[in-house]
């Protein structure tokens, strides 16, 4: 088989969870927490997970978010739940 390039998937990902593609977040979730494609930032997929969960309420984003959550101190939880609230979604110019 042929090497994934985690490198070019994380560009897209960051490209489609912008537009607000959860299953996008959640993989960008994952790609920082590993550290697959982009510098390992726990604090980073946290976001991602927060708002992955917040855009599709299942089992796997929510034991995604609560599992990185439980690995990062209460100020860095509380810090990037701020900044995941102030999120929205690029959109189409009209």
């Amino acid at each position: 088989g042929t090497d994934q390039d985690y490198v070019q998937s994380a560009k897209w990902f960051k490209e489609a969870a912008a537009w607000g593609d959860s299953v996008a977040m959640y993989r960008l979730a994952s790609m920082y927490y590993e550290g697959h494609g982009v510098k390992k930032d726990k604090p980073e997929a946290y976001y991602w997970a927060v708002l992955a969960e917040a855009l599709e309420p299942v089992d796997e984003t929510h034991a995604m978010r609560t599992g990185i959550g439980g690995e990062l101190s209460e100020q860095q939880r509380k810090s990037v739940e701020k900044k995941a609230q102030n999120w929205r979604p690029k959109t189409m110019p009209i």
